[in-house]
């Protein structure tokens, strides 16, 4: 490619692709088309010319965050050439023979007339696409647009517009309202809901972002290898992956490398809420989810199958969650022993929690002669060592979970085991349960100190209204028997990081704590707030475990024992007003805030992920068979503005492995809010926690971080977790990344002419062990 038309050509693509408020940052044209003539050695097609173009200007990110919105630009521009050009096509793309199998009924006959078509067209704002980063639509395109085999025939915005559609055509009236409201949401990045929801909305697949419980024991010899069989059989008919919860198992089959059984008479014991495992991967891969009682004897078997997952099948993935109760803590701090039973020779215990729980571990420690004894110390210190090479276990506190779950009083709900020849008939939908993000620094005004949180607390509950019309929608679709569905649903929150750092607030300051909290009671009391009023307004029926809850006897979630009830930033008065309608009327969703994984959320906003701190100021990003790095956006927008961002800058950045901690001539205020994992200590993320804990409803996710080779820093932390009564004490330890530039030559010149499809030498974000899941 040397003829200067078709440099001239490229140079005025990229120029239209730059958006006016953006004219002032340099583009280097020169350097982009040395790099796509050293890529474009041989004859490329037109969408393999678009590829290469896409990923040669997003590796030069680099330089400057700009260059991956134009990338971003250029991919939609890919897309769009194979693409509908409107929601309309969209339906008739799939006419006639796959309309029907894609499309759900209900979603097809609320959209199916030429008026409504019309309306829902004048709604959607192509020029949206725009805003997205090379990343997001990649992510977009990879695992929510539809497809026909690999044809994409939608655009993101086409995406939004189905999930807004799917939403709301619950009711079968069509307000175009509601559905403007929630498409501008999701289409302005307020809000982000699942991959897997917006990937299957509106489709008859819908079904397969549900959860299963499959239930496996050994008290018929019912081995896993029997049950996969009749796995694979659920995920040809349903088109959805099926989760398999084990719980405390005491053998592992090392020739094999996976669960060979379950121990008799636990699973069906299991609370109901404890049997919710998302059921669709994009991978779609059999998952097994283990959950291990830390006095199963089966745990150290677990432990040494961690370090053996490569043994696994190559489609298996393996999650392992280890449940710690008080007297093991208290044991660990006074230095003491511990025993180890088998399931079968402790019947009942699983069910028995706190208190009770110890009254009957120290009976069976007694009484039993068959047990394994040794020390706390050295378990611990046999699942940190697992901890650090493997990534698993998870770890969290069982009695501090139930001292706060909403349904602690709530019966357990039976789950017969399966004997071969029945156990389709035992397989139960155990309800669904839908989850999405508040984007805070999308929703929240702060300006001279006072914190103001109308949008946000009115992006609560439109968002809450949102999942619990998913939540009922997909429980009223599934083909399978169900449980009774207690409509569970997820709010989380993304973009701490960047919004602290925003309003030049440090990560690990006692003010980033208060104004967490603050941020999380709004949330609770919003979504509270909405749950109440789909009841009042009949929309949704009360959720059958509320009247045995413990929100029906008077306590909200950050009433718990043994904890003072904090001073709410609402006020009590609030809270006191909302008690009266929840008491009247009861409340739609069992579970309604939740602190769960958000690098989806990262991947589309080019943010922080969820409630963790910056990793790093060079944000890794892979495209192709290569991560890259960017340097954090909003950083540079600071910088820019203290007229310091240059080239000069990028370099020291570079060898500071994204820390500006010691870069000269940068304001203290300014390093302050951009501190890195390495600048900040595990006991401030855990402080930080405690703050969110008090309105987080179910799941709670707390990754902590190994900066040297010295683990005791994130042992202390777990301990300062469980004295600070959180749930969690550890979902994973993360390494922070290293990053380096992609491309280099010596003497420190940078040059980005490397072939795309050239593998590198220099591997530019190695990952640790410890973050693989």
């Amino acid at each position: 490619m040397t003829d200067d038309n078709d440099r001239e050509a490229i140079i005025d693509l990229i120029k239209a692709r730059i958006q006016p408020d953006e004219s002032h940052i340099p583009i280097d044209y020169n350097l982009i088309w040395r790099a796509l003539e050293n890529n474009t050695n041989t004859a490329l097609s037109g969408n393999e010319l678009d590829t290469v173009l896409e990923r040669i200007i997003a590796w030069m990110g680099i330089k400057h965050p700009i260059y991956h919105k134009i990338a971003g630009r250029l991919a939609i521009t890919r897309i769009s050439k194979g693409a509908a050009k409107t929601f309309r096509e969209v339906l008739e793309d799939f006419k006639p023979r796959l309309w029907n199998h894609t499309f759900s009924q209900r979603f097809l006959d609320f959209v199916n007339t030429e008026s409504r078509l019309d309306v829902i067209e004048g709604m959607i704002l192509y020029n949206r696409d725009f805003d997205l980063t090379y990343e997001a639509v990649l992510t977009l395109e990879k695992y929510c647009l539809l497809k026909q085999g690999d044809h994409v025939v939608e655009l993101p915005q086409h995406c939004y517009m189905r999930l807004s559609i799917a939403i709301h055509c619950i009711s079968g009236v069509f307000v175009p309202e509601d559905i403007w409201n929630t498409y501008t949401r999701l289409s302005t990045a307020d809000l982000i809901f699942s991959l897997t929801t917006m990937s299957l909305a509106g489709t008859n697949h819908f079904k397969a972002a549900n959860f299963i419980t499959v239930p496996i024991g050994n008290a018929d010899k019912y081995s896993l290898e029997n049950a996969m069989k009749d796995i694979d059989v659920l995920t040809q008919s349903y088109g959805t992956e099926v989760t398999i919860p084990l719980v405390n198992l005491p053998m592992v089959n090392p020739e094999i490398g996976i669960i060979a059984d379950a121990s008799a008479g636990t699973l069906g014991l299991l609370r109901h809420h404890q049997l919710r495992y998302r059921v669709h991967r994009p991978e779609n891969t059999p998952v097994f989810n283990v959950t291990q009682e830390l006095w199963n004897t089966g745990t150290m078997a677990m432990l040494n199958a961690c370090r053996e997952q490569a043994k696994l099948p190559t489609n298996s993935i393996m999650q392992f969650t280890l449940l710690i109760p008080n007297i093991f803590m208290r044991r660990l701090r006074n230095a003491a022993s511990w025993s180890m039973f088998d399931a079968i020779d402790t019947p009942n215990l699983i069910t028995h929690r706190d208190s009770e729980f110890d009254k009957k571990y120290e009976l069976y420690e007694q009484s039993l002669e068959k047990k394994t004894v040794t020390t706390a110390q050295a378990i611990w210190d046999c699942i940190f060592d697992s901890i650090v090479k493997t990534g698993l276990p998870s770890l969290v506190f069982t009695d501090r979970t139930y001292m706060r779950d909403n349904l602690a009083f709530v019966p357990f709900f039976p789950c017969p085991f399966p004997s071969e020849g029945q156990y389709r008939g035992a397989v139960h939908d155990s309800g669904p349960m839908v989850t999405g993000h508040l984007v805070l620094p999308n929703l929240i005004d702060f300006a001279d100190d006072i914190f103001s949180y109308g949008r946000l607390q009115a992006a609560t509950k439109h968002l809450s209204k949102c999942l619990s019309l998913l939540s009922h929608q997909m429980s009223t679709a599934s083909p399978l028997p169900q449980q009774p569905s207690n409509a569970a649903i997820g709010i989380g929150i993304s973009g701490l990081a960047d919004f602290l750092a925003k309003r030049r607030i440090p990560f690990d300051s006692t003010q980033a704590q208060t104004i967490t909290g603050m941020i999380m009671e709004v949330v609770y009391h919003a979504a509270l707030e909405t749950s109440v009023e789909l009841v009042k307004q009949k929309i949704l029926p009360c959720h059958p475990s509320f009247p045995q809850s413990r929100l029906a006897r008077g306590f909200y979630q950050f009433h718990r024992p043994q904890i003072l009830t904090p001073n709410t930033y609402l006020g009590h008065q609030v809270w006191s007003d909302l008690w009266t309608d929840i008491a009247q009327h009861g409340v739609a969703n069992a579970e309604l805030t939740a602190l769960t994984p958000a690098r989806h959320c990262a991947s589309l906003t080019f943010l922080s992920e969820g409630v963790e701190p910056f990793e790093t100021n060079l944000i890794p990003i892979k495209i192709g068979p290569h991560t890259l790095v960017s340097p954090r956006p909003q950083l540079v927008a600071d910088l820019e503005n203290l007229g310091l961002w240059s080239d000069g800058m990028q370099e020291l950045l570079f060898q500071r492995k994204g820390s500006i901690q010691d870069i000269d001539g940068i304001p203290l205020e300014i390093k302050n809010a951009y501190r890195t994992v390495p600048d900040i200590s595990n006991n401030a993320i855990v402080a930080l926690h405690r703050c969110l804990s008090p309105y987080v409803t179910t799941a709670h996710t707390m990754n902590l971080y190994q900066t040297t080779a010295d683990i005791s820093s994130a042992k202390q932390a777990v301990m300062d977790a469980w004295e600070g009564h959180l749930g969690t004490g550890l979902s994973e330890l993360r390494t922070p990344p290293t990053p380096s530039f992609p491309l280099s030559v010596p003497g420190g010149q940078r040059k980005l002419l490397m072939p795309i499809g050239q593998q590198q030498t220099d591997k530019p974000i190695p990952s640790a062990p410890a973050t693989q899941r």
